[in-house]
This record gives C-alpha cells, structure tokens and sequence, in this order.
C-alpha cells in the first residue's frame, strides 16, 4: 500500500510514502466451508438440532464466542456459547432451531474470539455460516368414522371389512399407529383386527385407508 501526500504549497513535490503492514488471517473457520446450514422442515412449536463444526485455523490457543443473531428461532446450547481450542481442534457446536410458526427463517452464526468482556467480539477476525429452516404446521388428522363402526352380522368363519379414511390436513407428514387396543371397549376385542401395518405415515394432504376387518 502506498500513502500519497500532497504538498498544499504551489509548486512542491508531491511524495509518496510506503505504507507495510500485515493482514491477519481468519483464526477460525464455521461450517467446515459451508457457506449454509439447512435445518429443513421443522413443525411449528418444535425443535430440531444441528452440529456445526468450528476449527482453530490459527497458531495459538483461544477462547470462542458463539452466538447467532435470531435467538427466536436459532439458539446455540450453554454449553457452546464460549469454548477453547487449541491450533487445529475442531468443535461441534450443537444449534437449535425452533419455529413458533409456519415461516421461512434466516439467521447468521458468528464465531469470534472472546475478550472476556461480557462475551463480547472485539476486532479479532471470525467466520459465520448462514442458517435457515422452514417452518409447518403441525399435522392435523381427521377420521371420517365419528360414529361407531358396525359391521352387521357375520356368519361364522367369513369376514366383514369396513375402511376408515384418515386424512392431514396440516404441512408436515403424519406418523401415526393403530393401538393394539383397537377395540378395547367391546366384548369381542380379540374378533377385530387391523388388515395391514399398525404404523402408517399420511402425508400432508392426502388421506389414506386404514381397513378394520370383524
């Protein structure tokens, strides 16, 4: 870099003046060269975690500061908020997101050296990842079966088989499990069944059958 002073008297050379320095390199990469963390879907008053790999890309030991800049959706665990590594260690640091609602979020985590100054960053170089998530509604499951299933009369050894249609009407895909219990409440609980798997997953929007057979 040169530094160019010019004379305010007519006439007067004008001079320039080297100017060395050095530039001081990153002391710590976020995201092991991401440039974003994707937490994907994550149900509206849920939470989802991820681990996001910090380095001491320096040449001497120092204390971290983590924090990101959306607390409301984006928070870094206490136990990863400060921490101290060593030239070349690496950490995973574990953030979670968690959505209040049905949204797109965005966020930034920067980690910086700490100055022990109320976990402060002071001018020291540090890196950040971008983090985002997309918030959904939670499943919402309806049965068009409100009134008791009745089969009618079946003649002994044959079978009678009525549907229930279960549908998500939320964003996120349902897992849900027929009970072993299924007819609990009945003195021929052990004539009723389940045709098919117990455990079923509805994807949002569309229903799906489940058959009950007597």
């Amino acid at each position: 870099v040169v530094l160019e002073v010019a004379p305010q008297i007519s006439g007067a050379a004008e001079r320039r003046v080297p100017v060395i320095g050095e530039r001081e390199d990153p002391d710590v990469t976020v995201g092991g060269g991401q440039s974003e963390v994707d937490f994907g879907s994550v149900t509206a008053n849920e939470s989802t975690t991820q681990l996001i790999r910090v380095e001491n890309t320096g040449t001497e030991s120092l204390d971290y500061n983590a924090s990101t800049n959306q607390t409301a959706n984006f928070t870094v665990s206490d136990d990863d908020s400060t921490f101290r590594l060593i030239p070349g260690e690496t950490r995973l640091v574990e953030v979670t997101a968690n959505l209040s609602t049905a949204s797109e979020a965005v966020a930034n985590l920067t980690v910086g050296k700490d100055t022990n100054d109320n976990n402060v960053f002071d001018n020291k170089p540090r890196d950040s990842v971008n983090l985002t998530a997309t918030g959904q509604e939670p499943a919402n499951v309806s049965v068009d079966n409100a009134e008791p299933i009745t089969f009618g009369e079946t003649p002994n050894g044959s079978a009678t088989s009525k549907e229930i249609n279960i549908t998500n009407d939320g964003d996120a895909t349902l897992a849900a499990r027929v009970p072993d219990g299924l007819a609990v409440n009945t003195a021929e609980a052990n004539n009723v069944s389940v045709a098919g798997p117990r455990a079923i997953s509805v994807p949002a929007e569309p229903s799906r059958n489940v058959t009950v057979v007597a």
